[in-house]
C-alpha cells in the first residue's frame, strides 16, 4: 500500500468517525447541563423551604392557661420578623425572625434542634442574609445564622452563586406579577431568589440565571386565652 492509499484511508476514516464522536460529545455537555441545572434548582428549593419554615414560625409565644400548662400561642402583636432593605442595593435583603421554643421537636436552619439553651432571652433566633463570595467575585452566597447551645451566633452556608436576594411584605391580594409591596407587616411574605452560574456549554461570559419567587404567611393560630 502506497503512500496516497493511506492517507486517502485516513481520510475516509475520519470522515466516517469524526461525525459520531461530535454527536456523543454534545450529548454528554447537555447531559452534564441538565445535571448541572438540576442540582442548583434542587438546592434553591432546599434553601427557599429553610426560610419559608422559619417564616411561619416566626412569633410564637410561650404562655400557661388557668390550669398552667404552657401552651404555645401566635400573637400578631409580637415582632417576630424584621425585614432588613439594603439602602445601597435593592436586591440584598436580609430578613431576620424570633419566636418561643416550640413545644415539640424542630430544627433551626443549621440543623440544631431548638432548645432552651440556643436562645437569647428566652428566644429562638433565625437570620438569612447574602455575603460576599470570596472566590467568584461578581456573586453573593446565602447565609444562615443561628445560636449555638451557649446563645452564641453561629453561621453556615446555604447556596452558592447568589445574584440577589428579595424580602417584602406584601398585601393580600398580590398574586403572581401582581405584587402590591406593603411598607407594614401584613403577614404575607414574597421572596424573590436569583442565581447565575457558569454552564457546562455556554461561554464563561455569560451566566445561566434561575429565579425562584415564593409567598409565605405566617402561620396563624388561635389565640389561647
Amino acid at each position: 500500500m502506497n503512500l496516497l492509499s493511506c492517507l486517502t484511508s485516513l481520510a475516509l476514516s475520519t470522515i466516517v468517525i469524526f461525525p459520531p464522536l461530535v454527536m456523543v460529545s454534545d450529548i454528554y455537555s447537555l447531559q452534564k447541563e441538565i445535571e448541572e441545572q438540576q442540582m442548583m434548582v434542587e438546592n434553591m428549593d432546599r434553601a427557599m423551604e429553610l426560610i419559608i419554615r422559619a417564616v411561619r414560625g416566626a412569633g410564637y409565644e410561650r404562655t400557661q392557661d388557668s390550669n398552667h400548662l404552657q401552651k404555645i400561642k401566635f400573637n400578631p402583636l409580637t415582632n417576630g420578623i424584621a425585614i432588613k432593605k439594603d439602602q445601597h442595593q435593592k436586591s440584598f435583603d436580609e430578613i431576620t425572625l424570633i419566636a418561643d421554643v416550640p413545644d415539640r421537636l424542630d430544627y433551626d436552619c443549621l440543623g440544631n434542634p431548638f432548645a432552651k439553651e440556643r436562645t437569647r432571652e428566652g428566644k429562638t433566633f433565625q437570620r438569612f442574609y447574602l455575603e460576599p463570595n470570596r472566590y467568584e467575585p461578581h456573586t453573593y452566597i446565602l447565609m444562615c445564622q443561628g445560636l449555638d447551645r451557649h446563645g452564641r451566633l453561629q453561621h453556615g452556608e446555604l447556596l452558592n452563586h447568589v445574584n440577589s436576594l428579595q424580602i417584602d411584605w406584601v398585601k393580600e391580594n398580590s398574586t403572581g406579577d401582581q405584587t402590591n409591596i406593603s411598607q407594614t407587616p401584613t403577614g404575607l411574605i414574597v421572596i424573590k431568589l436569583e442565581v447565575g452560574y457558569l454552564s457546562y456549554r455556554l461561554l464563561r461570559n455569560e451566566p445561566k440565571i434561575i429565579k425562584q419567587t415564593r409567598y409565605v404567611a405566617q402561620r396563624l393560630l388561635p389565640i389561647v386565652r
